[in-house]
């Protein structure tokens, strides 16, 4: 069971690359773990949106095809991982460059 949606966004009507864009300004302004519905309409959009999550680490949760051409997502920004910033009071390792 996914969880309640703490926002809506509608990009109905606007057209690729419009959607993407848009789900990803949403998603920067998001809190850490907060789960956003976006509805959508533009059939070309949807595997644009699905690769955008994939990329940037966004948790895709749910899509649902509802009446009237009309997609429905369900993601969530992901909670910050503590283990890639390094536990508070332990070192972190650092490369800079390549042994040969």
């Amino acid at each position: 069971m996914n969880p309640e949606p703490t926002g809506t966004l509608d990009v109905r009507d606007l057209m690729t690359p419009e959607p993407c864009l848009e789900v990803a300004a949403a998603v920067e302004r998001m809190e850490p773990g907060a789960v956003i519905e976006v509805l959508n309409n533009d059939p070309f959009s949807v595997s644009d949106i699905i690769r955008w999550c994939s990329y940037e680490g966004i948790e895709y949760l749910e899509l649902r095809y509802l009446p009237h051409g009309v997609d429905r997502f369900l993601l969530r920004k992901p909670l910050p991982d503590a283990a890639a910033q390094g536990a508070p009071g332990e070192p972190r390792e650092t490369r800079v460059g390549v042994a040969a």
